[in-house]
C-alpha cells in the first residue's frame, strides 16, 4: 500500500517512496531545492566536489562517455557518426582493456595535468564508434596523431599537386587551433 509521510519542509503529504533519509528526513523535491540553494552558495565546495569525483576510476568513465555524446551532439564534422554500444558496454569494455587503467594510472602520478588524461580515440575516423573502433589514448598522444595525420594528407596532396590550391584554408585551420597542440609534441 501506499503510505503518505508529511515533509517537515514544504508541509505537504506525500508517498513515503519520495523520501530518503538524508537532510532531516525531507521529501526529494525539498532536498533537491535545498541542495540547489546549497551550491548556489558555496561555489567552490561544489567545483571540488565535481573535480573529486571526476578524478575517480568510474567518474572518469563517466566523462570519457559524456565526451563522446557531446562531440555527435555539438560537431557537424560527426553528424553522420554513431555510437554502437551502450554505457555498461564501454565501461566493460574499459575493465577489460589494460590500457585505461595504466593511463589512468599515469594520470594521476602526474598530477591530473591534461596532456596526460585519457581520451578515446576512433581508431578510423571515417566509421563509428563501436568497441572494435576505439582506443585509449592520452590527450596528448591524441593530439600528436592528429598533427601526425595532417602532415601525411599535406605530402600525399602535394605528390598529387593540389596542395598548392587548397594551402591558404589548411593553413588557417593550422594556425586557429592546431598550433598550440604542437608544442607538446615537440617535447
Amino acid at each position: 500500500m501506499n503510505e503518505l509521510k508529511k515533509c517537515p519542509g514544504c508541509k505537504k503529504l506525500k508517498n513515503k517512496n519520495r523520501f530518503k533519509l538524508y537532510n532531516g528526513n525531507r521529501c526529494l523535491d525539498c532536498r533537491n531545492e535545498y541542495y540547489k540553494k546549497w551550491r548556489i552558495q558555496n561555489p567552490k565546495k561544489t567545483l571540488a566536489i565535481a573535480q573529486k569525483s571526476q578524478r575517480t576510476y568510474n567518474g572518469r568513465k563517466r566523462i570519457l562517455w559524456n565526451h563522446i555524446l557531446i562531440r555527435l551532439k555539438n560537431d557537424r564534422a560527426y553528424k553522420r557518426i554513431r555510437v554502437t554500444f551502450s554505457f555498461n558496454e564501454f565501461c566493460k569494455w574499459l575493465d577489460l582493456h589494460k590500457r585505461y587503467l595504466f593511463v589512468y594510472n599515469n594520470w594521476i602520478k602526474k598530477g591530473y595535468k591534461l596532456r596526460y588524461t585519457p581520451t578515446v580515440d576512433r581508431i578510423d575516423s571515417s566509421k563509428n564508434y563501436s568497441l572494435d573502433n576505439i582506443q585509449i589514448l592520452t590527450h596528448q598522444e591524441n593530439s600528436c596523431k592528429n598533427i601526425v595525420i595532417n602532415k601525411l594528407i599535406k605530402k600525399q596532396l602535394e605528390k598529387r599537386g593540389l596542395w598548392s590550391s587548397i594551402r591558404k584554408e589548411v593553413e588557417l585551420e593550422y594556425n586557429n587551433g592546431l598550433k598550440r597542440i604542437n608544442c607538446w609534441c615537440k617535447k
